[in-house]
Formats: C-alpha cells, sequence, structure tokens
C-alpha cells in the first residue's frame, strides 16, 4: 500500500503522525536535526504532538524515549509554585531553576515543556502548539480551571497594565511575555472580548 512516500504491507495503513510516533518510541535519544532528516525525507511537518506524546525533550535540541517518571513530582512542583504565585506565568517566566531538584538532567524550558505535558500533579502546559525553535506556552495551576488558551489568554489581558486591548497590542503583548513564538493568533478578537469582558467583571 502506497500513502505518499510511505509503503507499507497491502492493507495496512500508516499516517505520517504514526511514522513521527514510532520514530520517537523506537529511538532512545534523538535530535531536532534527525527529525527535520525525516521531514524533509517524507516532503512533511514534524508532528510535535505525536513526538512529544511518545518522548521527553531534554532541551532545545535533543529527545530521549519516554521511560518511567525521572522527577521528583512533589519537589518539582513545589519549586514552580513558589515562581509562580499568581497560579499562571509564561514557561519562560519559570526561572531561575536553582530551586529544582536534580532529575538526571539539567533544568530548562524544554524540558519543562515535557514535564508538564506529562508528570506534573499541580500544574498543567496551555499554549497554540508545540514549537521546533521557541519554547512558549502557559504554565496553570490545575485548581484555576483554566482549561483553554483562549482564556488563558484573555486573563493574561485583563490582568495587564494595557490601557487598550486592540489586536496588535495584544499579539505584541502575548509574543513579548513569552506565551506566543509570532504576532500571530486565529482567535484573537475573540480573545480580547473575553478579556474586556474579564475587566468590566472586576470593576463592579
Amino acid at each position: 500500500s502506497f500513502n505518499g512516500p510511505i509503503i507499507t504491507r497491502c492493507g495496512e495503513e500508516l499516517s505520517l503522525s504514526d511514522v513521527f510516533a514510532n520514530f520517537a518510541r523506537n529511538n532512545h535519544h534523538f535530535t531536532l536535526e534527525q527529525l527535520n532528516e525525516l521531514k524533509n525525507e517524507l516532503g512533511s511537518v514534524i508532528y510535535f504532538e505525536d513526538i512529544y506524546s511518545n518522548s521527553i525533550r531534554i532541551n532545545e535540541d535533543e529527545f530521549i524515549a519516554f521511560a518511567d517518571n525521572i522527577f521528583d513530582v512533589e519537589k518539582v512542583d513545589t519549586a514552580i509554585d513558589v515562581l509562580c504565585p499568581e497560579g499562571f506565568t509564561s514557561i519562560t517566566g519559570i526561572f531561575p531553576f536553582s530551586g529544582f531538584p536534580y532529575c538526571g538532567y539539567s533544568w530548562n524550558c524544554w524540558l519543562l515543556e515535557s514535564y508538564l505535558t506529562h508528570f506534573s500533579k499541580k500544574f498543567r502546559l496551555l499554549h497554540s502548539s508545540y514549537n521546533a525553535n521557541n519554547c512558549v506556552g502557559a504554565v496553570v495551576k490545575k485548581e484555576m480551571n483554566i482549561t483553554t488558551f483562549d482564556d488563558l489568554l484573555a486573563l493574561v489581558l485583563a490582568n495587564s497594565n494595557l490601557s487598550k486591548l486592540d489586536k496588535q497590542t495584544a499579539l505584541q503583548y502575548w509574543t513579548e511575555s513569552g506565551y506566543l513564538a509570532r504576532r500571530s493568533y486565529s482567535n484573537v478578537e475573540k480573545t480580547i472580548i473575553k478579556a474586556n469582558h474579564m475587566r468590566r467583571a472586576y470593576d463592579k
């Protein structure tokens, strides 16, 4: 059977996302360069959702196979709590990592991203998507019951010191604060409306 560049046994189906998931599952250690090589060979994009579901990113360039928890979850969550007093912040706002327990690898935003994806009991990662070259998104305490990235971005705007909320101002603020990789977001208008509703509720 042929599915673009993918050849499988007759009758079997394998999608491009399956190829990336299998690559992550079957390699103990791999790099972003290898993912780019696979992407070019397939004429595809990198399916980061499938990569992150089956591996841990330990820094900007390296991934390791997903295995048993290498983290002391209670101590890591406590360290995040200290740096996230309002219950949410951008992932780059979690710094420095001096209070984090050693887990076999040096702490950085990429490792934190994987930790939030798979292991944390108190915090979740909210973002628009995983990114090859930028570590962006939000660290959010689960007890806040903020489950969508739209709601989080609206809360960020509502709590900001911005006097006027318009499209360009919002996109610049989110990008400079580390929530977005670039000044582009499909739901920006709806999110600004939510932020203004929140501000009006604060004033009551």
